[in-house]
């Protein structure tokens, strides 16, 4: 048996051990064990993509699997929303991250929470919610965008947080989902050229084409029906497309479903506080 495998196993006993404890100790011990997996995953990893979430993880992940078989050679990266790990790592004098190889993955603002709003009202389990302290509910969108543990006031901060813990490191690569969806070949290579020091270009071609908008809704569809598809794959309810994982994907969508006074709040905001370098809002 593998060491991952071993760690798999480990953390899923531990967690279920837990839930004896009284309900605050128990959600510091969920969060703490979370975070001791996540320390192990990153340890054996080459390099860490480091994303909020809704930021393009599962299409860029899709994309390095893909790339992998048909280059027959391993990429080496774990995915990493810096959540857990930070109850793990909080007593260190650096942050967890430090010496090691990381890709931040980012994404306008705006798209980000619609994503999210999505995710957290047709998608999320209910133990995510209590773990993370996301609101349960009922909100509409701006609720959702206003409130303090999901909305954009905590996003911005985390990117903030991570500009300012990587400023001057040359062993950063910044990603943006909006290069992603523009140029996929040439930003793919330079990521996987980053991590792995060479790239395969036809296998790029392989692993671009495979994780196309179309090929990834067909792949959400087929396994809606296989009990043995991964959740992370599968739409909750087939028969709302709000439900799933592969929903939108679009540039600047957040423009068309806030309303235009909430949209020119938004992009204030973010003009005013986000670190420029990021370079949004677009447009």
């Amino acid at each position: 048996m593998s060491i991952a495998r071993v760690d798999d196993l480990l953390r899923a006993v531990l967690l279920r051990a837990g839930r004896v404890l009284p309900p605050p100790r128990r959600k510091r011990f969920a969060r703490q064990v979370r975070g001791w997996h996540e320390a192990r995953c990153i340890g054996r990893a080459n390099a860490v993509v480091l994303s909020h979430a809704k930021s393009g993880r599962t299409w860029l992940a899709t994309m390095l699997a893909a790339y992998e078989r048909a280059a027959g050679a391993p990429v080496g990266v774990f995915f990493s929303h810096d959540n857990y790990i930070r109850d793990w790592s909080a007593r260190g004098a650096q942050p967890w991250h430090a010496g090691k190889r990381l890709v931040l993955l980012v994404r306008e603002p705006g798209d980000v929470l619609v994503s999210f709003y999505h995710h957290w009202q047709h998608r999320m389990k209910p133990g995510k919610h209590w773990v993370n302290d996301y609101p349960y509910g009922p909100l509409d969108l701006w609720e959702f965008t206003q409130h303090p543990r999901t909305g954009l006031d905590n996003l911005i901060a985390f990117m903030n947080r991570l500009a300012a813990e990587t400023a001057g490191r040359d062993d950063v690569l910044r990603v943006r989902y909006e290069d992603l969806r523009r140029t996929p070949q040439e930003a793919l290579e330079q990521l996987i050229r980053f991590v792995a020091g060479s790239v395969d270009p036809a296998a790029v071609r392989a692993a671009v084409e495979y994780g196309s908008f179309q090929n990834m809704q067909r792949l959400e569809r087929q396994n809606a029906d296989d009990p043995r598809a991964s959740s992370r794959l599968k739409p909750r309810d087939v028969n709302n497309p709000q439900s799933f994982k592969v929903r939108s994907g679009r540039v600047g969508g957040y423009r068309e479903v806030y309303t235009p006074e909430q949209v020119a709040r938004i992009d204030a905001q973010v003009r005013a506080e986000l670190d420029p370098s990021f370079g949004y809002p677009l447009g």
